[in-house]
């Protein structure tokens, strides 16, 4: 499976801190409020640099043990830096395990209370998504994600390419990331599908990124430059015309949206006998 570099993490956080849907937010901090006390066991898939840890603390019971889960040891180990000493979060525990989310989807402790994940899901294949759902569901575990791709761009001004651009990106998120072809953009409509045949109950919430040039120019700068490249990979456009349009968005992009879905998934209570 392929992961992401740290420097990346780190330039996202904060567009990814302020797209979080706060209904989303909600309804898992409603749902683990009930959950019997002890130490509140969190599974993170995919952790990267953590930021799932400050992100989510706040919504989970005190006293909490995270179990990051990523396959770049580099990236756990700031994870780790990053809640020990100064860092360090009141009552929450991190323990770094470098795995392979490829070959085995379901990594999570028998004590683990919820399993979270971000910028996760749109990189497996569909037939992943059915093998970690059922998983999942097996376990009665609950499920926050966040940050799911799903495919929609809004840029302005509006350039004659944007349109071609981004169908040759949406291609592009739909090859193997590491987990076989990807779902891509159709990523949270097939994993929510799946855990509603478990009889999950859900919330949906919009998480899209909302850039603009005065605030976020050094990361729209890296979106339209792993946009093209990614484009040119592929050859799905032209490369003269990629590297016109790439010069045309850097000089002139006022705004840019990313679309994004999160979602918090519970299975409903067994009818008693």
């Amino acid at each position: 499976m392929s992961g992401f570099s740290a420097d990346w993490l780190t330039l996202r956080e904060k567009a990814d801190v302020a797209a979080r849907s706060e209904v989303v937010l909600e309804a898992a901090r409603a749902y683990c409020a009930n959950v019997a006390e002890k130490p509140f066991r969190i599974c993170d898939l995919g952790s990267g640099t953590g930021a799932s840890v400050a992100a989510f603390s706040s919504q989970f019971p005190a006293a909490q043990t995270w179990d990051l889960i990523d396959y770049d040891a580099e990236n756990l180990q700031r994870a780790v830096e990053r809640y020990t000493g100064s860092g360090a979060i009141e009552d929450v525990t991190v323990t770094p395990r470098v795995h392979n989310l490829a070959l085995n989807p379901a990594p999570w402790q028998p004590n683990t209370d919820i399993v979270t994940a971000t910028a996760l899901f749109d990189l497996a294949s569909p037939e992943w998504l059915v093998a970690f759902a059922n998983r999942l569901a097996a376990n009665r575990l609950p499920i926050l994600t966040t940050l799911t791709y799903d495919g929609r761009h809004v840029l302005a001004p509006e350039l004659p390419l944007d349109a071609t651009m981004a169908e040759a990106f949406n291609t592009h998120q739909r090859s193997d990331k590491g987990f076989g072809v990807a779902a891509g953009p159709d990523a949270t409509n097939q994993i929510t599908g799946q855990l509603q045949d478990h009889d999950y109950s859900l919330v949906i919430g919009d998480s899209s990124w909302h850039l603009n040039a005065q605030d976020d120019s050094p990361m729209i700068a890296a979106l339209l430059d792993g946009w093209s490249q990614a484009v040119i990979d592929r050859d799905l456009v032209p490369e003269h015309q990629v590297r016109e349009w790439h010069s045309a968005r850097i000089k002139n992009t006022a705004t840019l949206q990313v679309g994004h879905l999160d979602f918090f998934a519970a299975p409903n209570p067994r009818n008693q006998v």
